[in-house]
């Protein structure tokens, strides 16, 4: 069983990557947490960090960003490891080169990604 966590405070677009990957990936393989705001992403990260094989991670949240949290996360050697996927309306090429050094894996704008090129990544790391 792989588990995933999708940090996005759009509760439309949060619904839909749910369910996308819940019936990409099979209800049996795959466990979904959400975070809505970044401090519940910190506090799932804390307590889920053994557990995780993904992060999708969306940059604009209530009260802290992504940057924030991708920086937490290069604070915790078990944490730094799971691969996260930036998944934002950002797009500049310093917020990319940002998120990168950061340690996100892969950066990708929402306003250019169906849900089918996100699941293929979603596959593919969680495989």
């Amino acid at each position: 069983m792989k588990t995933l966590l999708l940090v996005e405070d759009d509760q439309f677009l949060r619904e839909l990557l749910y369910n996308a990957i819940v019936k990409a990936m099979g209800q049996d393989k795959v466990t979904v947490e959400a975070a809505v705001t970044g401090r519940e992403a910190i506090e799932k990260l804390t307590a889920l960090k053994d557990k995780l094989n993904l992060i999708l991670l969306d940059i604009v949240l209530p009260d802290k960003n992504g940057f924030e949290i991708l920086e937490f996360l290069k604070q915790d050697q078990t944490l730094q490891a799971i691969p996260v996927i930036v998944l934002s309306n950002l797009g500049q090429p310093e917020e990319i080169a940002k998120a990168k050094a950061l340690g996100a894996r892969d950066f990708m704008i929402k306003a250019q990604s169906d849900t089918d090129e996100i699941m293929a990544k979603v596959k593919a790391y969680l495989s």
